[in-house]
């Protein structure tokens, strides 16, 4: 087995094996772990609005404020109506050109350049992203189906096609790699708490400062 076979084993294997812890967590507890992973990619989406036509992608940080709340209360129709612009805005950027245009680059200080199509992480995170904000969404809106809940995102922090992409090195060996392993299943055992509001928001704005690459 190469190198790149034996590293999509491993994001696999990470994707199998969050799906399969899912199977112990009631519905909130999913949407909270969707949550945290998401709210990780706050950071890289501000990075990414500076692209032209990604200036959007900068409200992350306020959908996942939105969500925090609402897995808890009540939202406001005019929170809601934002929510689904940005769910409508970042599908049809993942369904265009964009994401594939190899041109528009994020420079990150002191390492190799992030492109859009690094999101796709083997093809499907981008597609992955768009299922958890859409299964948040329908939590809050009360229309959730559960049947049609795909929980492998809370694995997609790996971001693992930017590796492939820049560095010819075994992924679960890098370090950031290692640490966004640790925090996915810690994030299993934290939701499994029942976290109040409190811990649960102090947990969210610790991991929007996060950088995942």
């Amino acid at each position: 087995m190469d190198l790149e076979m034996e590293q999509e084993s491993y994001e696999k294997m990470i994707q199998e094996q969050a799906v399969e812890k899912a199977e112990d967590l009631n519905t909130l507890q999913k949407m909270q772990w969707l949550l945290l992973t998401m709210s990780r990619f706050c950071t890289l989406f501000q990075h990414i609005s500076n692209l032209p036509d990604f200036e959007e992608f900068g409200k992350l940080d306020k959908m996942v404020d939105y969500f925090a709340k609402g897995l808890y209360g009540k939202l406001d129709e005019a929170k809601e109506w934002e929510i689904s612009d940005y769910g409508d805005y970042t599908d049809e950027v993942f369904d265009s050109f964009l994401i594939n245009d190899y041109t528009q680059k994020v420079e990150i200080p002191n390492q190799e350049s992030f492109v859009p199509a690094d999101l796709e992480s083997g093809d499907v995170g981008t597609f992955y992203f768009t299922m958890a904000f859409g299964a948040l969404q329908s939590f809050i809106f009360d229309e959730l189906d559960e049947e049609d809940l795909d929980m492998e995102f809370v694995a997609c922090g790996i971001l693992a096609d930017y590796y492939y992409r820049t560095m010819d090195v075994d992924i679960k060996e890098e370090r950031k790699i290692q640490e966004e392993t640790e925090r996915i299943f810690s994030d299993y055992d934290f939701v499994k708490e029942n976290p109040d509001m409190e811990r649960f928001q102090e947990r969210i704005e610790k991991y929007k400062k996060i950088m995942l690459i």
